[in-house]
């Protein structure tokens, strides 16, 4: 299924908007992040879509109908919170059928039915041996599993997760992540998640949709938005960027001196060696990133900039550019743009 959004503005208060303008759309099918910093208006954002929220202003359509104000049960969307969100009291078994029970009677299914539709789905998640355990007695990321089995339960058109993640170690997120991934392509559900992880958007997601202060700033796939930020808040946000001075513009990005706004990453500057082209520099400090050597660079006028070398060279750079060692700094690629604020 596909959502559209058209204009959605959402306040809280005369001054505050939380949604200020957002028209996006999703794909059928498709993995969708919405990524922003904390107040970017991407969990509010996610709970208008699932009608936990309703908009001020502007419409919400599924597969082309104008669904903005219906209820959460009507839309028919599962949703999957950050803090799970699980009855302590139930098993993990009756979590899932929780959905199924609270259907009005009409809509009901037998004892038979929910058995046939629960253990499934605990087998897709691989919670099939914890049936009857208690949330107390599972692991973050096996409750993680038993809140998306219980959103899929009730076959939803449309999956959400707020922070799936968040609550879980650095490990478990990589795990589950992974697993995520696969889940969803097995399924072919469209789905839609909510982080603030750039990482976990730009490894999960087949489009990426960055928020700031409630407007969107670009929607795109991982590689478009990461290579080709579209404003410099988007080159800032997904890593870190340099915003170039004018006074280093000429030497540091060559073959565009003039005009504009230039931002560069750090593994996108090159050390050359010194008094040749480039602007002058001082190592100060190298320090392992991973597989990367991160190099802390002093220019002329006092000021620092960070630049990395990837795993592959870290090696044989790190031998010849110890701490004092003067070099020249130029720019690989630059991202330009023309105004700022």
């Amino acid at each position: 299924m596909a959502i559209r959004i058209e204009g959605a503005v959402k306040r809280y208060g005369p001054k505050v908007a939380a949604i200020d303008g957002v028209t996006l759309e999703t794909r059928p099918g498709e993995l969708l992040a919405l990524l922003g910093p904390s107040g970017s208006g991407k969990t509010t954002l996610l709970r208008a879509i699932a009608g936990l929220e309703f908009l001020d202003a502007g419409r919400i359509l599924i597969d082309g109908d104008d669904a903005t104000a219906l209820t959460a049960r009507e839309r028919r969307i599962g949703f999957v919170f950050q803090n799970y969100a699980l009855f302590r009291h139930l098993s993990v078994f009756e979590n899932v059928a929780f959905g199924l029970r609270a259907r009005p009677r009409r809509l009901r299914l037998t004892e038979a039915e929910i058995r046939d539709r629960v253990l499934p789905l605990l087998r897709t998640v691989q919670m099939e041996e914890y049936a009857e355990r208690k949330p107390a007695a599972l692991s973050g990321g096996q409750r993680q599993r038993v809140a998306l089995a219980r959103a899929l339960a009730i076959e939803p058109r449309l999956l959400l997760l707020d922070e799936p993640f968040g609550a879980l170690d650095a490990k478990v997120r990589r795990e589950l992540r992974r697993w995520l991934r696969e889940l969803h392509d097995r399924l072919g559900l469209s789905t839609v998640f909510v982080t603030h992880d750039q990482e976990e958007a730009l490894e999960l997601a087949d489009r990426v949709a960055i928020l700031n202060q409630g407007r969107l700033e670009q929607l795109g796939t991982p590689h478009e938005v990461y290579d080709s930020p579209a404003t410099p808040f988007v080159a800032e946000f997904l890593g870190d960027a340099l915003r170039v001075p004018p006074r280093l513009r000429r030497a540091l990005v060559p073959d565009r001196p003039h005009g504009g706004l230039a931002m560069v990453r750090p593994h996108d500057i090159e050390l050359l060696p010194p008094g040749g082209p480039g602007v002058p520099a001082i190592v100060r400090r190298t320090a392992s990133r991973g597989g990367a050597l991160l190099v802390e660079l002093e220019l002329e006028d006092g000021n620092r900039i960070e630049a990395e070398i990837a795993r592959g060279d870290a090696h044989e750079a790190e031998g010849r550019i110890a701490p004092g060692t003067r070099v020249g700094l130029r720019a690989r690629i630059a991202h330009l743009f023309d105004d700022a604020p």
